[in-house]
């Protein structure tokens, strides 16, 4: 509920660009005074508000109000990170991987760079749930943030959800996973993985905890 009341709170910031934007990403009528938009655009937070209209809220909100404080921090070098999907040699695996640079925003950085990364032991890439994503500075301020979304087709999920280790004295473990991995922006060769300097990670505006190697595990639930 507090993060229901977040979004409406959030709606209520929006100058009529930001209303038209919400509703037609929607689907719903973009017509009217501000009052009238704003209205139809609260009745899109209620109780079964879907998830990529709470993405599009946040969205539009930080553009009216750049945050100060990132979930990330730019390290002094090229650095990406992109999610794909891998085989554990107990299970199946699906990673993510999204890619982030420290190069001057008027540099010309590709969205899409064809970064390659380093095959990871014990594991055999499944598929790839987000093309390799540059993580590229939107002004001049140490903290950035970036938002990335992606979607697990029905088939995915259930391999998911059904592949935790229920054996006796077993961690509560999935041994097919979403793998979020960082590494340089660099295409020359096969990259290893790199956490940024200071990066904080969240999955569905939830703190992910990172581990202290240089990958990063997150099991998605259905």
């Amino acid at each position: 509920m507090a993060d229901l009341a977040e979004l409406k709170q959030m709606v209520l910031s929006f100058r009529v660009s930001e209303l038209h934007v919400l509703l037609g990403f929607a689907g719903r009528n973009k017509s009217g005074r501000k009052q009238e938009l704003t209205q139809r655009a609260l009745s899109l937070v209620q109780k079964a508000c879907s998830l990529p209209v709470q993405i599009k809220i946040r969205e539009l909100y930080r553009q009216i109000y750049p945050v100060t404080k990132s979930d990330s921090t730019l390290p002094s070098h090229k650095d990406n990170t992109m999610p794909v999907m891998h085989r554990h040699t107990s299970g199946l695996d699906y990673s993510a991987v999204s890619m982030r640079s420290m190069i001057p925003p008027q540099a010309n950085i590709p969205v899409n760079p064809d970064v390659k990364l380093r095959h990871l032991p014990f594991y055999d890439v499944l598929a790839e749930v987000m093309k390799p994503s540059s993580l590229i500075p939107k002004n001049n301020g140490r903290m950035q943030e970036t938002l990335f979304v992606f979607h697990l087709t029905p088939q995915q999920a259930q391999d998911i959800t059904m592949s935790r280790d229920f054996r006796p004295g077993a961690k509560c473990e999935y041994t097919v996973q979403v793998q979020v991995r960082f590494c340089l922006l660099e295409t020359s060769s096969e990259q290893a993985d790199i956490f940024p300097s200071q990066i904080q990670v969240r999955v569905n505006n939830k703190p992910a905890t990172l581990p202290v190697s240089h990958s990063l595990y997150l099991s998605c639930h259905s």
